[in-house]
C-alpha cells in the first residue's frame, strides 16, 4: 500500500483512509474530508485542501483492498532525481507513465515506460558513450542499435531486456508472458541507478584530481 496514507480502524466495514498530504500542492497537512458515500466494494472519501493557496479537491477510494486517489500522483521515490540532468526526457516520460499507473491505466503505462527507456539508453550514449556522433545521429538510432553500443554486456542485457519487454506492452500478444510491467520497471530502475553511478564517478574523480593538483 501507498506510504502516504495512514489507516485508521472505525465502526465502518471497513478502513477509513486518510491521506497525508495534498496531490496538488504536496505539503504534508491535516486534510479535510468533507463528503463521505459508501460503494458496493468500499468507500469513497472526498477531501479539501484547507492551505488557502491551494483549496484542491480530490477524493480518494477504498476498493476490495485498494487504495486510489484521482487525480493520481506518480510516484517518483524509485526514480533518482538526479537523472533528469542526463534525461529530462526519461524523466517527464517516466513520470507520465507512472501517473497512467497510478491511476489505473494498466493498459497503456508499459509503452510509456518502454519510450522512457529508450530515451534514457540513447542519453547514456550521448553523456557517457564517446561515440563520436552527435545526439541527433544517437537518437535516430533503433533501440536495437543502441543498446549494442553500450559498453558493459551487463548494461546491454538490461536494456535489452527492457526493449523486449517494453515491446510486449504494444503487441497483442505477449511473447514474454511469465514478465509484466513491474519487471519491466525493475530494469529501467537498475538502468537509472547504474546511469547514476556512472554521473557520481565522474564527479569524484574530478574531486580527486582536483585535490592533487593543489
Amino acid at each position: 500500500m501507498d506510504n502516504s496514507y495512514k489507516i485508521i480502524p472505525t465502526n465502518l466495514p471497513i478502513l477509513t483512509i486518510i491521506p497525508e498530504h495534498c496531490p496538488f500542492c504536496n505539503h504534508d497537512i491535516s486534510l479535510n474530508c468533507v463528503f463521505s458515500c459508501q460503494s458496493k466494494t468500499g468507500r469513497v472519501y472526498v477531501f479539501l485542501c484547507p492551505r488557502t493557496e491551494c483549496q484542491a479537491v480530490f477524493f480518494t477510494r477504498w476498493d476490495n483492498g485498494k487504495v486510489m486517489t484521482y487525480p493520481a500522483e506518480a510516484n517518483m521515490n524509485e526514480i533518482s532525481a538526479k537523472i533528469a540532468t542526463i534525461s529530462p526526457n526519461f524523466y517527464e516520460i517516466y513520470r507520465q507513465s507512472n501517473l497512467a499507473e497510478n491511476s489505473g491505466l494498466n493498459m497503456i503505462c508499459g509503452m510509456g515506460y518502454r519510450r522512457a527507456a529508450e530515451f534514457l539508453v540513447k542519453d547514456y550514449l550521448v553523456t557517457f558513450g564517446n561515440l563520436g556522433k552527435s545526439k541527433e545521429e544517437i537518437y535516430k538510432m533503433s533501440f536495437s542499435s543502441a543498446i549494442n553500443k553500450l559498453p558493459d554486456q551487463q548494461l546491454i542485457d538490461i536494456s535489452k531486456a527492457s526493449s523486449w519487454l517494453g515491446n510486449d506492452e504494444t503487441h497483442t500478444f505477449k511473447k514474454w508472458s511469465d514478465y509484466d510491467v513491474q519487471n519491466l520497471k525493475s530494469f529501467i530502475q537498475s538502468l537509472v541507478a547504474y546511469t547514476v553511478f556512472k554521473m557520481n564517478a565522474g564527479i569524484a574523480n574530478q574531486l580527486i584530481h582536483s585535490k592533487d593538483n593543489q
